[in-house]
């Protein structure tokens, strides 16, 4: 029966251009969430609020310092949501 090593995916992510390709792919994670809000943005707060930043020296976080992100995402009994967080997943 093989083994795997302990803590491949660590292992993995400090690989020689492994962290450029995933800060790459969260860079395109936020364009997405940002195409799919423009068309809906009126202030630009929720558009402004989108950032990717390291989490860690392998990890990277895309999110809104928009403390209304979630009822702009899903909507409220009011409003229909954008769903710019599904989108660019």
């Amino acid at each position: 029966m093989a083994e795997l090593m302990r803590k491949l995916d660590e292992h993995i992510a400090g690989l020689p251009g492994v962290n450029a390709r995933v800060r790459a792919e969260a860079q395109m994670r936020g364009a997405i969430m940002r195409s799919i809000i423009a068309p809906h943005s009126k202030s630009g707060e929720l558009l402004g609020s989108i950032f990717v930043e390291a989490a860690n020296d392998k990890d990277y976080i895309v999110g809104s310092s928009d403390p209304n992100a979630v009822s702009k995402n899903y909507g409220t009994s009011r409003t229909r949501g954008i769903h710019f967080i599904e989108g660019a997943m």
